[in-house]
């Protein structure tokens, strides 16, 4: 058979050379289309103005942009000083809106920060936050050759980041809202108070005193409210494509270190995002159909050899949550760094068992806010509910003693939650409440009453005593004594 397939192949490719016709020009795949939209990446991103030259014996690294100095002058560095231009006149390209619309929304600025920020140079990032200030700033003869009049910077807060952790935005086109900065004295800042900005621009490096990571654009979009959030229908949910969200490792101890740092800014992230809102706006829009089993077999499969494996996909990561049920236990410590930079120095942690909870599993609860009535210290006995994000599976040491070692205590798992505080809610199971008024009013007429009954019972025993006597006595005297009978 393999022979006969390989004549008749043979047969068929001489017939068709034999063919007069000219050669196909076509090829049998046609090439791949070009994209037909804008290409809004930076050019050749890996040139040594942007890189650096590492020398190959030495692996030193020399030239590029430098993080952590200065924006170099030309004498200093040349290499930044050109990569400064270049991405100034590459964003000039397009417009504010295309650079907003098409820039990366998962990047937030501790990742500017920090290790990753390499992987991420040149890279278009969108940034919302607070207008803290601008400036307008001369710019270079290079850039007033090409028309360029003025280059303006400003400083945004990005939302649910404390205020300290700021970010630089550089443009060329100012917008409406800040035309006073067109007029304003080179290099003098301008304060604005109630003032959000969505702004998008290629990340260029961090510039120190203080660290803030710098993105170039073409200009900003301002408006008096912040910007609306992922979902239109829940105003306090959470953009949950975030990189750092992905970060969040289930079924571990709570990160609090550098070694896990992005779900620590994770943390500190939700728990601020948490803050813009009241703990009942939070409840108005949680959801209310999950319940403990449902949090805690999020993501978790089961192995071959029946074990459960809980780091799979999970379905609520960071769903706002409503729960109702007692608070057992609940405890203070001290806020991280990040926290207290936005003005929260304490944070509090609860154990929560849910209603209708059959097990009387807990549920962990952490909140920044305590409300009136309730106090931290220990065990506590408040029938509460709480609207929080669901953040993990957490690992914690249980008070229950290992019985192969009673020296060591059970770890066990328990869902984590992170809001804004707790909602103190009537007891289903505590006896209906009294106010004292009521009590002392009813107390006082029982007394008076007790009073009443015993001295009518006085009364009525000595009436019926001094009846029976006078029987007794006419019982007694003598017929006969009875004076002028006779």
């Amino acid at each position: 058979m393999p022979v006969f397939c390989l004549a008749l192949t043979a047969g068929v490719l001489g017939q068709l050379g034999a063919a007069d016709d000219p050669p196909d020009p076509r090829p049998p795949l046609p090439p791949t289309l070009p994209s037909q939209g804008k290409d809004y990446r930076v050019p050749n991103p890996d040139r040594a103005i942007f890189r650096g030259f590492q020398d190959p014996k030495t692996l030193k690294r020399t030239g590029g942009i430098v993080d952590f100095t200065p924006v170099a002058s030309e004498k200093d560095n040349s290499d930044e000083y050109h990569a400064w231009h270049e991405l100034l006149l590459h964003a000039r390209q397009f417009t504010p809106e295309e650079l907003l619309t098409h820039a990366r929304r998962d990047i937030v600025r501790d990742e500017l920060v920090e290790n990753s920020r390499e992987t991420l140079r040149l890279e278009l990032i969108r940034m919302d936050g607070r207008l803290v200030q601008a400036r307008r700033v001369e710019p270079t003869p290079t850039l007033q050759q090409v028309g360029i009049a003025a280059v303006y910077e400003a400083i945004l807060e990005p939302l649910d980041e404390p205020p300290p952790d700021r970010v630089s935005v550089v443009f060329t086109e100012c917008p409406e809202a800040l035309q006073k900065l067109t007029s304003a004295p080179v290099n003098t800042w301008l304060e604005f108070d109630n003032l959000w900005a969505s702004a998008a621009g290629y990340f260029f490096k961090v510039k120190p005193d203080p660290t803030l990571p710098i993105l170039i654009g073409k200009g900003l979009q301002v408006g008096t409210v912040p910007p609306p959030g992922p979902d239109p229908q829940v105003p306090p949910a959470l953009d949950r494509q975030l990189r750092i969200f992905r970060r969040i490792e289930n079924d571990t101890w709570v990160a609090r270190g550098a070694d896990r740092w992005e779900e620590a800014a994770a943390y500190n992230r939700v728990l601020l995002h948490a803050r813009r809102w009241s703990a009942q706006e939070l409840e108005e829009f949680a959801r209310r159909d999950l319940r403990f089993a449902d949090l805690y077999f999020d993501g978790h499969r089961e192995l071959s050899d029946g074990r459960r494996d809980f780091r799979g996909p999970r379905s609520y990561l960071l769903e706002l949550v409503r729960l109702e049920g007692r608070l057992v236990m609940l405890r203070s410590f001290a806020a991280t760094r990040k926290l207290q930079d936005a003005g929260v120095d304490t944070l509090y942690e609860g154990w929560l068992i849910p209603q209708n909870e059959p097990r009387g599993n807990p549920v962990c609860v952490v909140f920044t806010d305590l409300p009136e009535g309730v106090e931290a210290g220990g065990r506590v006995n408040y029938w509460v509910s709480f609207a929080g994000y669901y953040f993990k599976l957490m690992r914690y040491e249980s008070a229950e003693r290992d019985a192969d070692d009673p020296s060591r205590f059970v770890v066990k798992r328990a869902p984590l939650l992170l809001g804004r505080s707790v909602i103190l809610r009537p007891d289903p199971e505590a006896a209906s409440p009294v106010s004292w008024t009521a009590f002392s009013t009813a107390a006082t007429a029982a007394v008076i009453g007790m009073v009443l009954i015993a001295l009518g019972l006085t009364w009525w025993y000595r009436r019926d005593d001094r009846r029976i006597r006078d029987e007794i006595a006419q019982q007694q005297r003598n017929p006969f004594d009875t004076p002028g009978r006779f």
